[in-house]
């Protein structure tokens, strides 16, 4: 979809994660809120290029292959989820090897993937679940254990404990300016400022009631100052930061229970709305 998108001059790609696309079971809207953006400006062409698990590392990527292409769109939507900086990011299943093949290789030689991958020319599994267990969980700045404690099977047995946990490994840990996406972050930026292409930012809700609720009013203290690292960047290169973080009450999500970022159509409504009211109506 992403030639597709540059082949037509879409003006604006929108990126994201499984936010972007999720409709809860009560929706009766169960557009997405690219196509909720749309219907609010119909002048306007937008491309959903948002897939499940998506965050900054391919995102640059995507953003390297666009800035190829002779047609580059006037703009990008790029969601920052605070969810995405989890150590959670770094297990097997989000460093999306094939895609950033894909992206990164030639076009000649992406017709080779297959073979390539089935004789092991290319690494298809660039971290075992083995070495990613061993990564440090932080609360803060402070060494709590290592990803095994918190993602595991058993983990998901819905107690009140294993909850905590989750929201704790998924938002606790401190946030600065050296963090490798915080890095990424700026590089697009930078990309994006040299190119002329408009890059808006924006952070993705997340259920802060349901957070404090778990871990307690720590969980308020950490995101807002994680919320606050991310848009200094922005801050810094003259960019307007819309910090989405902590506008939506838990009624707003449709899976409340276990850390996600999904909400419900009056969410994806509202968030729509603000990115319409924020950057596009200026």
């Amino acid at each position: 979809m992403l030639d597709k998108y540059l082949n037509d001059r879409t003006q604006i790609i929108y990126f994201g994660d499984s936010v972007i696309k999720y409709a809860g079971p009560d929706d009766k809207d169960k557009s997405t809120i690219v196509e909720m953006l749309s219907k609010i400006n119909p002048t306007s062409t937008i491309g959903d290029i948002s897939h499940g698990g998506y965050y900054l590392k391919i995102d640059e990527e995507i953003f390297k292959y666009i800035l190829k292409s002779p047609n580059k769109p006037e703009a990008i939507i790029l969601p920052i989820n605070l969810h995405s900086f989890s150590p959670g990011v770094k297990g097997p299943g989000y460093q999306f090897e094939k895609e950033i093949f894909y992206l990164k290789m030639p076009r000649l030689v992406t017709y080779f993937y297959k073979p390539l991958a089935i004789f092991k020319a290319i690494n298809i599994n660039t971290v075992a679940y083995s070495d990613y267990a061993k990564l440090p969980v932080y609360y803060g700045k402070e060494k709590i254990g290592v990803a095994g404690d918190f993602d595991n099977p058993a983990i998901y047995d819905p107690t009140t404990e294993n909850i905590r946990k989750l929201y704790v490994f998924t938002f606790m840990q401190n946030l600065d300016k050296n963090h490798e996406q915080i890095k990424l972050l700026d590089n697009m930026i930078d990309l994006a400022n040299k190119t002329g292409i408009k890059l808006y930012v924006y952070l993705t809700p997340i259920n802060f009631e349901e957070g404090a609720k778990y871990v307690g009013p720590d969980f308020i203290k950490q995101t807002t100052a994680n919320a606050k690292v991310v848009c200094s960047i922005l801050k810094e290169k003259n960019l307007p930061c819309l910090n989405l973080a902590f506008s939506l009450n838990s009624g707003y999500f449709a899976s409340p229970i276990y850390p996600n970022e999904h909400v419900n159509e009056r969410g994806r409504k509202f968030i729509a709305e603000q990115i319409t009211k924020f950057f596009l109506n200026k």
